[in-house]
Order: C-alpha cells, then sequence, then structure tokens
C-alpha cells in the first residue's frame, strides 16, 4: 500500500474533527443548517490553520446527497470524490501558479456551465492573494453576480494583500493559530494510532515548534516517528535541532545580566555543537515572549507552554528582572534575528550582537576561555563532544607558523601581515580578547613597543585588562620571536550634536534654505537613517 503523509492521512474529513477553529466552524455549521449558503467566503489565517480542510468539508456539506448540512455522511458518491480530489465540481485551483487574467477568463468560462454531479460546484482558490491586479478586475463581477449554486472560497495567509473591492464581496472568517495545548493532544492522539510512545514534554516540543500549524505539528512528529517509535525530549531535541530548554534558560540570565563570559562560551557551544543560530534566537525570543507575559500577569498562558521546573524558574527571573530589561533584550533579539542573516559567520554575528547591546564589561574582565567538555555537555551528546575536543587539540597541536627569527627587524608593516596569525594565537586562550583585537588596528612599532587602537571604547575595557595584555604579549612572542610591550590607545569619539544644533546646521545650508524659504516652512524633526 502506498504510503501517506500524516498530515494527509489525519486530515479532519467533518467539522466535529476539526481542531480549535470553533468559532468559523460554529457559523458555517449555522449557514448549513439553515440553508443560507453565501455566494463568496474568505478564509484568512496562518498556514496550517485548517482553511484549505475545512473549504472541503464546507463543500462536502453542500453536495452530500442528505446536504446542505453540517454533519456530511462521508459515504455517497459525491462525499467520496471530494475526499479524494476527483469531484468535477469542486474546483481547487492555486493562485500561486495560476494567477494570471487568462487563468481567471478561463475560470469565469466554465462557471457558467451547471454542476455535473452535485448541487453546487465549489470553487476553492488558495493562496488567493497572489493573484495579479488584473486577475482580481477579472473576478470581480463574477463575485458580485455570480450565476446560481456556484460558490467561491478564497484562502490566503495574507488578507491585507486582498484588495478590498474583493473582500468586501466575501463573508470574512478568520482562522487562529492552534494553542500549543490542542496541538499537544493531537499529536498525541495521532502518535497512539501509529502505535508510537511518545511523552507530554515530547508532545509540547514538537507543538511549540509548530507554529501555530497543525500541519507542521504531524510533519515534524512523521520526521521525529522515522527514527524511534519510543520518543521522548531529548530524542525531539536532537533531530528537531532545538537548544535544551536549561540552556536557555540560563542564557536569558546571562543576557538580563550582561554577563560576558558566559555569553561567549553560550554562543561557542552553539559553534561547537553546530545548532543553527536562527533557531536559537527564535528559541530565546519565545522565551523572552513568556517572561514578558509572565510579568504582566499573565501566568496561565506561559504556565501551559512550560513544564513546573522552567516555570519556577522564570518566576524567579521577573522578580529581579524590570520590565523595560525584557522589553530591551527582545528588541536587541528581534535585531539580531534579522541582521545576522546576511552575514557569512552566524554566530560571530550574533555574538557581537549581544556583547555590543547588553555586555556588561566593568564586571567580566577576565577573559574566560573557551567553553570545555562538562560545559558543552548540557545540551549536546558526549559522544559528539569528544570527538570535537579531539579535534581541537589535535588542531591546537599543529604548528601555525614557524617564529620569525631574532635578526629579522619586525616593523609595523610585518606585524600588520602577522595580525591574522597573533590574533588566531590568542584565541587558544581568550576567545573576547581574540575577538575585539580582529576589529582592532596595530599602528606602530617602536623600542619594543607596539601601539594598537581598539574600534570601540567598551574593546578598549576589555583588552587592556591584565590578563589580555599579557595574552597577547605571549602570542606576539611566539609568533615574531620578539619580546614586545602592548600600549592601546584609546579610540576617538565623534561628540554628540544635540538635535536642534543638527536641525540648526542642516537649516544653514543654502539649498535647505532656499526650499524652507519658498514653501515659508521650518524644520521640527529630523531622522537618522539606520542602514
Amino acid at each position: 500500500m502506498e504510503y501517506i503523509a500524516l498530515y494527509r492521512k489525519y486530515r479532519p474529513q467533518t467539522f466535529d474533527e476539526v481542531v480549535e477553529q470553533d468559532a468559523v466552524v460554529k457559523v458555517l455549521r449555522a449557514e448549513l443548517k439553515q440553508k443560507k449558503v453565501s455566494h463568496a467566503y474568505l478564509f484568512a489565517g496562518p498556514k496550517g490553520s485548517g482553511k484549505t480542510t475545512i473549504a472541503r468539508i464546507f463543500a462536502k456539506g453542500l453536495n452530500c446527497v442528505n446536504g446542505p448540512t453540517d454533519t456530511p455522511c462521508l459515504k455517497c458518491d459525491n462525499c467520496i470524490a471530494i475526499t479524494n480530489g476527483t469531484s468535477l465540481d469542486v474546483i481547487e485551483i492555486d493562485a500561486a501558479s495560476n494567477r494570471g487574467i487568462d487563468e481567471i477568463r478561463s475560470l469565469k468560462e466554465h462557471v457558467q456551465y451547471v454542476p455535473v454531479n452535485s448541487k453546487y460546484k465549489v470553487y476553492i482558490i488558495d493562496e488567493a492573494h497572489m493573484l495579479t491586479p488584473q486577475a482580481f478586475n477579472a473576478l470581480l463581477k463574477t463575485l458580485e453576480e455570480p450565476p446560481q449554486n456556484v460558490v467561491f472560497i478564497l484562502a490566503t495567509t495574507e488578507a491585507d494583500k486582498i484588495p478590498p473591492t474583493i473582500s468586501s464581496r466575501c463573508e470574512r472568517l478568520y482562522f487562529k493559530p492552534i494553542s500549543i495545548k490542542r496541538l499537544s493532544k493531537k499529536i498525541k492522539e495521532v502518535a497512539q494510532s501509529e502505535d508510537v510512545q511518545i511523552t507530554d514534554a515530547a508532545s509540547e516540543l514538537i507543538a511549540r515548534a509548530s507554529s501555530g500549524s497543525l500541519r507542521n505539528a504531524l510533519s515534524l512528529l512523521e520526521q521525529v516517528i522515522t527514527v524511534s517509535n519510543n520518543i521522548d525530549e531529548n530524542i525531539v531535541r536532537n533531530i528537531l535541532d532545538i537548544p535544551d530548554e536549561n540552556f536557555v534558560l540560563n542564557f536569558a540570565k546571562a543576557l538580563i545580566q550582561g554577563n560576558v563570559d558566559f555569553i561567549f562560551d553560550g554562543i561557542r557551544q552553539l559553534e561547537v555543537s553546530g545548532l543553527d543560530p536562527k533557531i536559537f534566537i527564535n528559541e530565546m525570543t519565545e522565551f523572552f515572549e513568556d517572561l514578558i507575559t509572565l510579568k504582566l500577569g499573565a501566568s496561565d498562558t506561559v504556565e501551559e507552554k512550560r513544564d513546573a521546573t522552567t516555570f519556577s524558574d522564570m518566576k524567579e527571573i521577573i522578580k529581579v528582572a524590570t520590565l523595560r530589561k525584557l522589553i530591551e533584550v527582545s528588541k536587541v533579539l528581534l535585531e539580531a534575528l534579522n541582521k545576522v542573516k546576511i552575514y557569512k559567520d552566524l554566530y560571530f554575528a550574533l555574538l557581537v550582537e549581544f556583547l555590543d547591546n547588553l555586555g556588561n564589561f566593568e564586571d567580566n574582565l577576565s577573559g574566560k576561555q573557551s567553553v570545555g567538555r562538562e560545559d558543552a555537555s548540557q545540551f549536546i551528546s558526549k559522544e559528539k563532544v569528544d570527538k570535537i575536543i579531539l579535534a581541537q587539540e589535535k588542531k591546537s597541536s599543529e604548528k601555525i607558523e614557524e617564529p620569525e627569527t631574532q635578526t629579522q627587524e619586525i616593523d609595523i608593516e610585518r606585524i600588520k601581515y602577522l595580525w591574522e596569525t597573533i590574533v588566531n594565537e590568542v584565541k587558544q586562550k581568550s576567545i573576547p580578547a581574540s575577538t575585539m583585537l580582529l576589529k582592532s588596528a596595530p599602528v606602530s612599532v617602536k623600542d619594543g613597543v607596539i601601539e594598537i587602537i581598539p574600534d570601540k571604547p567598551f574593546a578598549l575595557n576589555v583588552l587592556k585588562s591584565k590578563d589580555n595584555i599579557e595574552i597577547l604579549e605571549e602570542a606576539l612572542k611566539k609568533i615574531t620571536g620578539k619580546s614586545f610591550k602592548v600600549v592601546y590607545i584609546e579610540p576617538k569619539i565623534e561628540p554628540k550634536i544635540s538635535k536642534e544644533e543638527r536641525i540648526k546646521e542642516i537649516e544653514n545650508k543654502k539649498e535647505i534654505r532656499e526650499i524652507l524659504d519658498l514653501f515659508e516652512g521650518t524644520i521640527t524633526d529630523i531622522k537618522e537613517d539606520k542602514k
């Protein structure tokens, strides 16, 4: 027998089987019972929330031999044909690939024909927002005055892209994302039907990763089932690349406190384990969303999503964290999600973003070394950590470059040429220092003294600690074969100009003054272009 994907196998076939769209189901059932069917509907909601499924059930209710009815029999020829997708009177159109005016003109021609075997001809237009403006205009008259016994159902994930002239001619029904609680329940029901054992924690984790979509939830469950028929939380995390909740909790504390050492170690753990930074940011963003929700007093919502231990720890966090701080960290996470997409090294981009916005460098100048075996093992397997540690030890044992001979003169150009190698040597002992040194510039070498300018003041605070200076001086000696003393020069900071001064400066420009005089206007505010 041909294998059928879980989301297709367990697609609801009646209104009673639909998960959570109670308001939508209530309206449609009432219309079928009272035989007050509209000529056009607009189903709007997130993907996987049941729009196309409910459209098919509604079509069965219309065309069942007992219909219109809110309880189709599922046994008559019409019900079976609609279930199998072979009904000549229920036409599904993918607007993403049939979006032009020619396709809509063809539809208008076929609309005039009476139903072949059914009472109603039903057109289900999926992803309706993808239609071109010309196609919408061609469809307008047909929607306004359709032939008798023709029903249009437009399904979309972006209702705001549907022209008002179209949406105003439809009965609009809005679908909501399915709650984690209902998704988790459905996942357990499907798992039981498939003879699969799954823990409550595992089903909740899959539900959380599904973004309110039942289709996503069953697809993820199917992915996990291919690996094991006995599913627990650890299996789900490993397969779906989701970081451990304890790690997320501890990293959240580090971001709130500005703990530079833990932020460095945490990002290092992500890199060592190969976890996707985007998934990690999404997890952190969701965690802070729950913290803010909890801080505002909506504890029931969060308690449904998190296990008892994590929920208790979250309550402890909000006792010491202000709402302003939680919002500040959330904004950094949301901005980081957009920024890291444009960089090749996502881990480093994420690291700099967190440190630049949240790092508390006054209390974190120890130059902590990279994560060790015990730290990493908290959310990746021991075997994987062992392989990574062995590979790192082998790599560190190899010679990176032969030291320069004592007789060769070392000038600033030579230091600049060797700078990347020197920074890599520093990285073996202090990741924070190496990160800041990458963006620092050696500017002079004289009488055994190297002067270096960091790119920002906060980098200077990290690099000028005694430990980090010693680490750099040792690296210099190892690579160049000569001893140097390191001196840091404070980077120049452009003086900040007040908004009023900036407005005055702009108004004094000749071309701006001419425009203001022409329209008798004044400048009241300015906004910087952030790129």
